[in-house]
Order: C-alpha cells, then structure tokens, then sequence
C-alpha cells in the first residue's frame, strides 16, 4: 500500500517533518526537526497495530540495545495516533549527512571508500553479534556515511538469536545467503555473505541492483546456488587480493566463509591501498606522492588509445594504442587493478 508523504506536517508532540529520505516496505524515514530540543533527526515512521506492536518497538529497543559508534544511534521512540485513530511508531535517530553507500555507489565510490564503509559496517556487526542479534539485511542502502564513517543501520527485520524473537518475518531476498533462503535460517555467517555481496556491489559499482540481477540467466537459481559473485563476475578495475576476500565472504558452503564478521573484517584490513583512483570523464585520476596521476583514454582517427600520466610526464611503458573502444576501457581498468594495492 502506497502510504502518503507527511513532508511539512508535525507528527507527534514535536516532530517537524521537512523531507521524505527513504521508504521501505515497513515504514518512511524523514528529515525532521525536533522542535523541543531544536535538534536535526531522522524519523522512521511506521504503520502498527494491536498485533504487530510488540514485533515492531523491538527495532529501536535492538538497536538500543547494541549502541555502538558504527551503528546509527536511536535518539527516541514514541507511539503517535494520526487523525483517523492509526497507530504509528515513531524512532527517532542521528542524521547521516553522506546518505548510504547505495547514493555512494551511484556517485561513483572509490574502491578504498567502499572498503572503508564495509570495515566501519563489520565492526558493528560484530558488535550486535556478540549480542546475540542477527542483522538480517546488510545491503548498501542499510549503511549509511557520515563525519565518523559508515554506520549500519535498520534493524527492521534483525532477530534477537536466543529467543528466536524477530522484528518482522519478512526478509529481502536479493542479498540473503544460500542458505537462509533455503531454510530460512540467519545466523552471524549469513550477515557475513550478506556484507560480502554489500561490498561486491559496492567495488563493482553496480548502481542498479535489481537489472544487474535480471541479467543472470536463472536469478533464483544463483542466489539458492550461492553462485551470484560467479555468476555476475567482477569488474575488470577490482584487484585480485580484494576479489578473493568477496568470493570467501559469499561462499556458498558456510564452513569456507569467514567464520565471523570480525575475521572479514581482519581480511579487509590486511589490504595495503597505494591509490585511490577515481573515476573521471576520460578515464582515472588519483592523487599519488604529491602527484596527480591520470589514465586516460582517447579516440584516434583509426582507434582508441590509453595514455598512463603523472603530472604531465607519460609512463610510456603503461601506455597503449591501437586499441578497440573496449580493449581500451578494459586495459585501463586493468590499470586501475593492478595499481590500487601494494
């Protein structure tokens, strides 16, 4: 059901809305000024009744519960009854400036910053594991960027493992782990494929998920397989070293994943990045020894070519011509691979 847009009104005691910045399949997520403390929010307004009461406050109170600085920190959360006499849970949180990885993505995030936010995400995972909390539904637009780094967020569909207590029955099956689409079983290590297929998205750009999906020859086949990082491939700007650590997050057989989130995390942390490219019009740029370097490709009268520059010096040996427009987009991402980590 398509719920209305309540940007401009003040819900609650004291919750002014200014802007819709998410919705789900739950609830909408607002901008919003917090008129007695006069502080910026996010408010996540979501649809409740008698029945799912109970299910839905555990979301803030798990989220609360497992306060740590890479995980969004709830503020507040209140019942509010509009006009018609519906009941809403409103969970009031911090405000992250930088929007999620997802917008990252479409912005063209860098290799070393989808890294970074993954890093920031597994720290806090493993945070909420120790807890006894599965996550549920690690995806890009479930990390969300600020000032401190990447913070996960949405506890919507997390469950409290020992009591087999969930917020909701519902869970996003374009990101789940074999297994727990088969089952449906969640654990640590399936929040662990989860954030390696939220990383795989991220190093490979792919801005729209769900038509990179459509691409695969059986979809549902691949993801009950495992064989999604497979099957879809890398880019051909991913190095090696960092497209080994993906394949083992979301191997398929739970006991050749990382054991945990922290152990992915360790793996990550071991990469060297020597530079961060980013992507420019014409090709790659980065900043390298005080330098910028470029690689960039250009279209002759006969063929492309691909001129590898620091400052205004050609690296001749790195450079290429006579090339196809492909082979020139391909060998210059190839570059970028084998020019990113030490």
């Amino acid at each position: 059901m398509k719920r209305p847009d309540l940007s401009g009104t003040t819900i609650g005691s004291s919750f002014a809305l200014s802007k819709r910045i998410g919705n789900g399949n739950f609830g909408d997520v607002y901008l919003c000024k917090q008129v007695f403390l006069n502080r910026d929010s996010a408010l996540k307004v979501v649809p409740t009744n008698d029945a799912d009461f109970l299910s839905n406050v555990l979301e803030p109170q798990l989220q609360h519960l497992v306060a740590h600085p890479q995980i969004v920190r709830v503020e507040s959360a209140d019942v509010w009854v509009d006009n018609s006499g519906s009941p809403y849970l409103l969970i009031e949180m911090e405000v992250m400036k930088g929007g999620s990885l997802q917008e990252a993505i479409e912005s063209d995030i860098t290799l070393r910053g989808s890294v970074d936010a993954l890093k920031d995400a597994l720290f806090a995972l493993h945070h909420a594991h120790s807890f006894g909390i599965v996550h549920r539904d690690v995806k890009p637009g479930n990390i969300l960027l600020g000032s401190s780094g990447g913070k996960l967020s949405d506890f919507g569909i997390a469950m409290a493992v020992s009591r087999q207590m969930r917020v909701s029955n519902f869970f996003y099956n374009a990101n789940l782990a074999p297994e727990s689409i088969k089952a449906p079983v969640f654990t640590p290590q399936s929040d662990v494929y989860a954030a390696g297929l939220a990383l795989f998205r991220a190093v490979n750009g792919i801005k729209n998920w769900r038509a990179t999906r459509a691409t695969l020859k059986d979809a549902k086949a691949s993801f009950i397989a495992g064989t999604v990082v497979q099957d879809l491939g890398f880019a051909p700007h991913v190095p090696e070293k960092l497209r080994r650590i993906i394949r083992k997050a979301c191997h398929a057989d739970v006991a050749k994943r990382y054991a945990s989130s922290a152990a992915f995390r360790d793996a990550l942390e071991r990469l060297k990045f020597e530079r961060d490219w980013v992507r420019v019009p014409d090709g790659w740029a980065c900043n390298y020894g005080g330098k910028t370097e470029q690689i960039l490709i250009a279209r002759g009268a006969r063929s492309w070519s691909v001129d590898y520059l620091r400052g205004a010096t050609r690296k001749r040996p790195e450079c290429a011509t006579g090339l196809t427009e492909l082979e020139a987009a391909n060998y210059a991402a190839q570059l970028v691979a084998r020019t990113t980590l030490t």
